[in-house]
């Protein structure tokens, strides 16, 4: 076996046994049958509220990896700052109680240096500035970050606290400054 199929293989049983530990809640990298919420995310900008970022999104497959990529300039022009992409969904998809799992789960890869996070939003999240937010390490390659239910900020009116099973989508966003973005995401979920 070559050094890249190789590569790829170990890449891959790192998933699988990454994924027993957990709840998977999309995984690109996987059958979508066993994604259910796969094809749910919606992209969208700071142009909603006047802003000027612009952003693509879409599905990538590399070197034998499907992952999703979201790409374009985050400019805080007019009030604005952002580029996202949410999966919106109930907890009870996801046929679990989401108070058993310490925090999120996320497999990246960030391919332009910027500010990324992930935004959490409740059912409390009723304006466009009410959610929760905790940033990505930076890093080169792809990595896996844990990021616990603790790290996560309110901004907006949220309370700091929240409860896991009021969880109503996830966001990937890249914003709070001027750069050109570009990062990858693979796998997303709950670890315990």
């Amino acid at each position: 076996m070559d050094t890249k199929r190789l590569t790829i293989f170990l890449f891959s049983a790192l998933i699988a046994i990454i994924q027993l530990s957990g709840l998977t809640i999309d995984d690109f990298s996987a059958d979508p049958d066993s994604s259910p919420m796969r094809g749910q995310w919606r992209g969208f900008t700071d142009r909603v509220m006047g802003g000027r970022s612009d952003m693509q999104a879409g599905l990538i497959q590399e070197d034998g990896e499907l992952f999703l990529r979201m790409l374009g300039t985050v400019t805080t022009e007019n009030n604005g700052g952002f580029i996202q992409v949410r999966l919106a969904f109930e907890p009870s998809q996801l046929n679990a109680d989401l108070q058993d799992y310490e925090g999120v789960r996320v497999r990246y890869r960030i391919n332009r240096e910027g500010n990324y996070l992930i935004h959490l939003r409740t059912r409390q999240s009723r304006l466009p500035w009410a959610y929760y937010s905790a940033s990505l390490p930076d890093g080169d390659g792809w990595q896996i970050a844990e990021i616990p239910w603790s790290e996560f900020k309110a901004n907006g009116t949220m309370r700091q606290s929240f409860n896991p099973n009021d969880l109503r989508s996830l966001a990937l966003v890249a914003g709070e400054d001027n750069f050109e973005a570009e990062i990858d995401l693979q796998l997303i979920g709950l670890y315990d």
